[in-house]
């Protein structure tokens, strides 16, 4: 549940970003990572201690699927991201683990593969919230327009999960 909650309070503070400031985007890569150190104890937890249960890996997925969304579209409603390519991200990232699961479901085992995992694109929202949330930073690569950063993310996103 705590992976869960963070995930969905990184989500809050990046649509927050649209009637603030973009620094709340340091928050949100903050609670991306945080989010993910959950994610990553929860199993491990319930697996030492003799608590690991068919129910709670359904549910860890269940909750995995609903922090990506919760994320995803906070940043989508930050207004610093093209709305069709974070819908297209949303979509990709949902039918990416709906693949695998079908791949379960008919007897080939749990596929996570890919070319990037959930773990590698908490780690890619994170980089990239970071590299968001200041927009006065004289960097040469700055994108002109707010929405420019993320729209190239998003597309990154977009690729790699469907590979």
């Amino acid at each position: 549940y705590l992976a869960l909650g963070t995930a969905l309070a990184a989500g809050a503070l990046a649509a927050a970003v649209r009637f603030t400031t973009p620094l709340l985007f340091l928050g949100v890569s903050v609670l991306v990572v945080v989010s993910g150190v959950w994610d990553a104890l929860d199993g491990e937890v319930a697996r030492r201690t003799g608590r690991a249960t068919v129910r709670g890996d359904f549910l860890d997925h269940v909750f995995d699927r609903y922090a990506d969304l919760f994320v995803l579209l906070g940043i989508a409603a930050s207004g610093y991201a093209d709305p069709i390519l974070a819908l297209l991200a949303l979509v990709s990232l949902l039918l990416t683990s709906y693949m695998g699961t079908q791949a379960q479901a008919v007897g080939r085992g749990r596929m996570y593969g890919g070319l990037v995992g959930r773990a590698d694109r908490l780690v890619i929202l994170a980089v990239a919230t970071f590299l968001q949330f200041d927009w006065s930073l004289p960097w040469p690569w700055a994108p002109t327009r707010p929405w420019e950063s993320f729209a190239a993310w998003g597309l990154r996103f977009t690729v790699l999960d469907v590979a």
